[in-house]
């Protein structure tokens, strides 16, 4: 996506199950129980500033989605 590869670490999280069923938990049925483990993972840490523009949140450094979008924010000539 961006030649950046500053990331963040989301640590591991317990979720609440929104399909979860107390009657079909209890009964020992499919019910995979009311919470589930989310494991951790990295992130990238990109944010979208305006249109066609993000940028990444630890060196400020800003990414265009296209060249053209580059070009009419840059006032850059072809």
């Amino acid at each position: 996506m961006t030649e950046c590869t500053h990331t963040k670490h989301v640590p591991g999280y317990w979720q609440d199950r929104a399909d979860h069923d107390p009657e079909e938990w209890e009964c020992g049925g499919y019910d995979l129980g009311p919470h589930e483990y989310i494991e951790g993972y990295d992130e990238q840490t990109v944010v979208d500033i305006d249109t066609h523009r993000y940028k990444c949140t630890q060196c400020n450094k800003v990414f265009y989605y296209s060249e053209r979008a580059r070009q009419m924010y840059e006032g850059a000539e072809e």
